[in-house]
């Protein structure tokens, strides 16, 4: 089965708009779902993530170098409150 295939199988989610007054509800066009974000906030978070994963190849790196024998557990790193 080729990929083309598969992805024409794969559930969809579409919205439709609402009827105006007038309108044939056949006629309806489907709605788009959209969201705006700041980009000055994306680019920070961006930023961000890109200097903690720097940090942690910087820290795995010297990891492997030591040659620990035990395992570090991989850290939870909350960008939400880096951010703040």
């Amino acid at each position: 089965m080729s990929m083309a295939n598969k992805s024409s199988e794969l559930p969809r989610v579409t919205f439709q708009a609402t009827a105006k007054p007038g309108e044939e509800s056949s006629h309806r066009k489907l709605g788009k779902l959209t969201v705006k974000y700041n980009r000055k906030d994306l680019q920070r978070r961006l930023d961000l993530e890109e200097w903690i994963d720097t940090q942690l190849q910087e820290l795995y790196q010297y990891q492997l170098e030591e040659e620990a024998e035990a395992a570090i557990p991989e850290p939870e790193i909350d960008i939400e409150d880096l951010l703040e």
